[in-house]
């Protein structure tokens, strides 16, 4: 999904989509014209996910609005049908819906985002109309999978979604705290050993990972093959792009992993954490796993903490509580087999 803002005090008066003389008889949906539909599609995603969006997303939609106004940046637009599908609904000429897709590093996997209609316009039929305009467009390009996400209140949203053919496949919880707002949690005796993931790991840790989680719940894409690998090319990948990470592990008498967690740190983002655990081990490992993360913060930049954890795993949700982390949202992750 897109994730950015204006001021929420700009609204109504802020947000204005002004119709296009040239296309002003138009009426329903149509492909997206990125020369012409690109400001009123930002407006309308401002408009239609404001309340949804943090800090750094706000800033992302307010460097797309200002720069679509540059003089320069009309020529740098695609020509129409050169760039990513998706498409709009039009009324006299006023872009008022908006569906976008776009291909996943899997072949064949799209994904559907940015599904929005303007307020007064909503109940109409309009997102299911662009819905299956999206679809159909998917099955002549011969797409194997369409995934998109949902939040878990938006009852017609999901209703919707089910009727064209999607199916839940689990739910997402995106959690965050201030590094020194943490609460250390208190571990008993009898804890496993907790140790750094080894090199020669990895395919391990990713076997872990995929025991633990649908593969479709990773957004935008399935974890890759090699996410756990380590060594000196993946290190200085890392430092080039700004990113370093760190994974400990648990493991059982025949040295298989049966617990996994790792702290992921960006260049101005916040730190994102992982946990994971085999389903034989599950309520046994989360508590010490977690607060070895939580530990290891004291040693890095203090900034924001995000973890995203399927919202079903009620022991994680009342540790993250604990600690004093706060949920965000929580998203359901749908998918259509084509």
């Amino acid at each position: 999904m897109l994730h950015l803002i204006l001021p929420r005090e700009s609204y109504p008066d802020m947000i204005t989509i002004l119709p296009s003389r040239q296309n002003a008889g138009r009426h329903g949906v149509r492909p997206i014209n990125l020369r012409q539909d690109t400001r009123q599609i930002l407006q309308l995603l401002d408009l239609t996910f404001s309340a949804e969006l943090d800090t750094e997303n706000r800033r992302a939609l307010q460097r797309s609005l200002t720069m679509v106004s540059q003089p320069w940046y009309q020529p740098l637009v695609p020509a129409p049908g050169t760039a990513m599908p998706g498409f709009v609904w039009e009324e006299a000429g006023q872009v008022v819906g908006n569906v976008s897709m776009m291909e996943t590093r899997q072949p064949g996997r799209f994904i559907i985002a940015n599904v929005a209609v303007h307020p007064d316009w909503r109940r109409r039929g309009i997102a299911a109309e662009m819905m299956q305009a999206a679809l159909d467009y998917l099955r002549n390009r011969r797409a194997h999978v369409v995934v998109l996400q949902v939040k878990q209140h938006n009852a017609p949203a999901r209703n919707l979604y089910l009727r064209l053919g999607f199916a839940e496949i689990g739910a997402i919880t995106g959690w965050m705290a201030a590094s020194s707002h943490i609460r250390p949690l208190p571990l008993y005796s009898g804890g496993p050993t907790i140790r750094a993931l080894r090199r020669r790991e990895w395919r391990a840790a990713y076997t872990l990972d995929a025991a633990s989680m649908p593969a479709d719940l990773h957004w935008p894409d399935p974890l890759a093959a090699d996410a756990y690998k380590t060594g000196f090319w993946p290190s200085l990948r890392g430092f080039f792009n700004g990113r370093q990470g760190e994974y400990w592990v648990t493991s059982n008498s025949e040295d298989r992993l049966t617990g996994l967690a790792s702290i992921i740190s960006e260049w101005q983002r916040p730190h994102l954490l992982t946990i994971r655990v085999h389903p034989d081990s599950r309520g046994q490992l989360e508590r010490h796993l977690l607060a070895k993360l939580l530990r290891r913060l004291d040693y890095l930049p203090q900034r924001r903490v995000r973890l995203d954890h399927p919202a079903e795993d009620a022991l994680m949700n009342q540790m993250l509580q604990e600690a004093h982390f706060q949920p965000q949202r929580t998203l359901i992750v749908m998918r259509l087999d084509l």
